[in-house]
């Protein structure tokens, strides 16, 4: 498996782990009451802002981790040449080729159609009388669910080839 297909797991375990808190916190006694759309507004912004720090943080953990992990592969070489190849790795990994980009564009469209059905079916729902907060959580759930397809959809094409 690739360091960039790692790389994207550790992504999207991260993602998984949001929307596993997110739901917790929805149905916990700290969640707004049913039809406070601000106070659920307020906490999908928190959501964003602790998601965006925890893929830093996963991120930073990750090359770290992957680091550590090519060091003793090769424990018995020479520091200097183990410090080489974790540099090259990692900065193989920074390069985006022709294929990458391809391979990037192929998961955002699915991304993009599992916004856009969301944001559909969020507008039907508010056009069938469901509440706001409701639709507001319909869509918060396609960008989740959007985010983490991207993510499997990467590693599928970057396993696979494209």
């Amino acid at each position: 498996m690739t360091y960039s297909s790692k790389k994207t797991i550790a992504s999207v375990f991260g993602g998984i782990l949001l929307v596993i808190a997110y739901i917790i916190y929805g149905f916990s006694a700290w969640a707004p009451a049913g039809d406070d759309l601000q106070g659920w507004a307020i906490a999908l912004l928190i959501f964003i802002s602790a998601g965006i720090v925890v893929s830093i943080v996963i991120q930073i953990l990750f090359n770290i981790g992957a680091s550590i992990g090519i060091a003793i592969q090769q424990r018995d070489r020479d520091d200097k040449e183990v410090e080489r190849d974790i540099e090259r790795v990692i900065k193989s990994s920074d390069l985006e080729d022709e294929m990458y980009k391809l391979i990037s564009m192929k998961a955002l469209r699915v991304s993009f159609v599992i916004v856009s059905a969301g944001f559909m079916v969020t507008l039907g729902l508010f056009a069938l009388g469901f509440s706001p907060v409701f639709g507001l959580n319909v869509l918060a759930a396609a960008f989740f669910v959007g985010s983490i397809a991207e993510g499997i959809m990467k590693v599928y094409l970057n396993e696979r080839g494209v």
